[in-house]
C-alpha cells in the first residue's frame, strides 16, 4: 500500500536528466588518463607530494628513562627513611617558650569557658592543687576581688 502511494507521488514529477557531461568529455578522457600515467612513470608529476616520515624513539629508551626517573624520585623523597616517620611532639617544652601573658590573651580572646578548661584538665588526671605554677603571692583584698569579678563577669 505504501509503495502505491509512493509511486503516485513520484509519478507526479517529471523525469528529466539534471546532469550533463561537457561535449567531447568521454572522447578525451582516455587520453587524459594515459598522459597522467606516463607522467607518473617518468617522475614528471610535481603535484604529488612525498610522505613525511617521523621516527619515534624506541620504547626501550622511554622505559629506561621512566625507570631512572622513578629511582631518582625514590632517592630524593625516600618514604622509607626514619625521617619520614611522624615525630612525637613534647607539648610541655613547646609551651614553655610561650609567655604567660600571651596564654592569658589567647584564652581571653577564645570562646573557651573556665569550666571547659577545668574539665579538660580533669580528663587528663591533672589536679589543679598539685600544679607547680610558680605564681607570685597575691595580696588581694575583697574589694579588688569584686572588681575583678565584675570586670571578667564571672
Amino acid at each position: 500500500m505504501k509503495t502505491d502511494k509512493t509511486n503516485k507521488i513520484l509519478g507526479e514529477f517529471e523525469k528529466k536528466d539534471n546532469f550533463e557531461a561537457p561535449e567531447g568529455y568521454f572522447d578525451q578522457l582516455p587520453d587524459a588518463i594515459m598522459q597522467k600515467i606516463i607522467a607518473l612513470e617518468d617522475g614528471k608529476n610535481t603535484a604529488r607530494k612525498e610522505a613525511k616520515i617521523i621516527n619515534f624513539p624506541n620504547i626501550e629508551w622511554i622505559l629506561a628513562g621512566s625507570i631512572a626517573a622513578a629511582i631518582a624520585l625514590l632517592l630524593v623523597f625516600n618514604p622509607f627513611s626514619e625521617d619520614a616517620a611522624p615525630k612525637k611532639v613534647d607539648y610541655q617544652n613547646l609551651l614553655s617558650g610561650v609567655s604567660n601573658e600571651a596564654l592569658i590573651e589567647y584564652l581571653a580572646a577564645s570562646d573557651l569557658a573556665t569550666t571547659d578548661i577545668i574539665a579538660g584538665l580533669e580528663s587528663q588526671n591533672i589536679e589543679l592543687n598539685n600544679m607547680d605554677m610558680n605564681l607570685p603571692p597575691m595580696d588581694i583584698d575583697s574589694s579588688e576581688v569584686e572588681g575583678l569579678l565584675e570586670y571578667y563577669t564571672l
